[in-house]
């Protein structure tokens, strides 16, 4: 049995559908690559970055553009993390997120070598904001992957409702991410 059970499925068909909307999910990337290079760049245009980046990956991105992805969006967290300014929860939800991009593209190898990560980072990310809907997703979908890969019994359905509650408060206008709902969803009608 792999890691990459239906949960994974879900954000990779999330992510293949948002790609499908922008003709060219390069292009939509390096928008942002164009953004953290302007004088106005905040953090959310590295956290842009980065994001793109993953979701690219788990979208399906060509495999020899996997590694690049990758270290790319390794330099953009580190950039963030030394950002006052930024949001260090969504900080280390989006670098949780790049460790499950990982274990998705080989579990055998990053499984075992990231999960500790993985859980560390959501971790970090939730006692920070023990209100972060990303946090709670990614978090949820790890403890389903590893219960399914552990052959034991975890059902996220409590999370993610809890992760939708509180997206669904989210201030729309304030800077920040806001992705999430749309994974829940496609959680949702599998």
């Amino acid at each position: 049995m792999t890691i990459r059970t239906t949960l994974i499925a879900a954000l990779v068909s999330v992510c293949c559908s948002t790609f499908a909307q922008n003709a060219n999910p390069m292009q939509l990337r390096n928008q942002f690559q164009r953004e953290i290079q302007s004088p106005d760049a905040t953090w959310m245009s590295y956290y842009n970055l980065a994001y793109a980046d993953l979701m690219m990956i788990l979208g399906g991105a060509p495999e020899n553009t996997v590694q690049p992805l990758l270290d790319e969006s390794e330099k953009m967290i580190s950039k963030l993390g030394n950002d006052k300014t930024a949001d260090a929860s969504e900080v280390a939800a989006l670098k949780a997120l790049r460790y499950l991009a990982m274990m998705s593209i080989n579990p055998q190898v990053y499984g075992p070598k990231h999960s500790g990560d993985l859980g560390n980072a959501c971790a970090t990310a939730l006692a920070l904001n023990p209100d972060n809907p990303r946090a709670i997703i990614i978090q949820a979908m790890f403890q389903a992957n590893m219960a399914s890969f552990m052959n034991t019994q975890y059902d996220p359905s409590k999370d993610f409702a809890r992760a939708a509650e509180l997206l669904g408060r989210q201030d729309k206008d304030a800077p920040g991410p806001k992705w999430g709902m749309e994974f829940i969803q496609a959680v949702s009608n599998r």
